[in-house]
């Protein structure tokens, strides 16, 4: 049972050796209503009627308005394996680097039981396109009934960014030219969507750490394989093997 434990223990803790955290803040500057005409049963909308607005309770009744600042958060793993090369041979896709992904914006607060990450966010590296560097993350969350695109767009159209597709650790924010944001929620029920779009206020990199409860777990562990601990465990009949392995 101990044993057990241990190895339990050891497979909740999360690897954030090589992860990266990108903390932002963006002020909402557009939005609009998306109203789907003619909506299908394979979940494609032939057009839709915009109406601009100032603010909405599309989602879940949770309030939103233009001029609001919001923030959240990706983590993403620089050592990603790469998924592929785009047609033009300028883009570099990972499509599992992204950890996680978080947005929190007027009400709304994402990932929720709701609206849960589906797991499947991606991470492309752009060098030199046209003349342009880019970095764009995608997170993507998805419940019973309703679906949420979140896409970070970072450019530098001075081709200063990257000099190759390895998955940046740390970018100059203050030196890059342009920047946007966009966010969606739409309604599978009856394709209805609201579209959201801002620009950073600030944005940061860091290595990124464990959460609190992780944390925890990995003192315990820690402490399961102390030398006490093992000395004791050899006493009870385990075999200790490597470092710390039992």
């Amino acid at each position: 049972m101990k044993k057990f434990i241990y190895l339990s223990l050891l497979a909740a803790t999360p690897a954030f050796a090589d992860s990266i955290e990108i903390r932002y803040e963006a002020k909402l500057t557009s939005m609009y209503y998306a109203d789907c005409n003619g909506y299908s049963s394979y979940g494609s909308c032939n057009s839709w009627t915009n109406t601009n607005l100032t603010s909405s309770s599309f989602f879940n009744g949770q309030a939103v308005s233009v001029g609001q600042i919001f923030s959240g958060r990706y983590i993403y793993d620089t050592n990603a394996t790469l998924s592929g090369i785009s047609s033009d041979g300028f883009q570099a896709i990972y499509s599992n680097a992204v950890k996680l992904s978080g947005i929190s914006i007027g009400e709304i607060s994402l990932p929720s039981e709701l609206l849960p990450s589906t797991g499947t966010s991606s991470l492309s590296v752009v060098n030199n396109r046209n003349g342009y560097d880019s970095l764009f993350i995608q997170g993507l969350f998805s419940g019973a009934d309703w679906f949420a695109i979140s896409n970070f767009f970072l450019m530098d159209s001075r081709n200063n960014m990257f000099s190759s597709f390895d998955i940046p650790s740390s970018l100059d924010y203050s030196n890059l030219n342009a920047n946007s944001y966009q966010f969606a929620f739409l309604r599978k029920s009856d394709g209805d969507q609201l579209q959201m779009a801002g620009t950073f206020t600030s944005v940061r990199f860091s290595p990124a750490v464990p959460e609190p409860t992780s944390l925890a777990l990995a003192c315990i562990g820690l402490l399961l394989v102390s030398p006490k601990t093992q000395e004791r465990m050899k006493a009870l009949g385990y075999k200790i093997r490597g470092a710390g392995g039992l």
